[in-house]
């Protein structure tokens, strides 16, 4: 009995921690996949001399690993550009309490729709 208890304890403390871990990765993978995204608009300004169309990058470049993220990508007047990586429902980062990423063409990293009082410097970890 003793055993079936120090197990439950052990699960209690170790299942939590793990769906964090999980959250956390997808979190990174979702950063990662804005970052790519800034440097393709970069490269592409510097060539171009404007920043391209939203519907002139490549899907692979708005893709985001794992899939619990979805790139939405807003380049209008070829002078700027913004990056979102929205969660996705049905998914364990729906209540993911940072939110949703944002990155524009200054550099600027934000959060939307965050909850439990979490700021940008906390979920992008500068």
């Amino acid at each position: 009995m003793i055993a079936v208890a120090v197990v439950a304890l052990l699960t209690a403390i170790a299942v939590p921690n793990y769906q964090e871990y999980l959250r956390r990765a997808e979190r990174n993978n979702a950063k990662a996949a804005l970052i790519r995204v800034a440097q393709f608009m970069e490269r592409a300004a510097t060539a171009n001399g404007l920043y391209p169309g939203d519907t002139l990058v490549p899907q692979t470049i708005l893709t985001v690993e794992g899939g619990k993220y979805a790139v939405v990508l807003v380049s209008t007047n070829g002078a700027t550009f913004s990056a979102t990586a929205e969660r996705k429902s049905g998914t364990r980062q729906a209540n993911d309490p940072c939110g949703d990423f944002r990155i524009t063409e200054t550099g600027n990293r934000t959060i939307l729709n965050a909850s439990s009082g979490k700021t940008a410097a906390d979920c992008w970890g500068r």
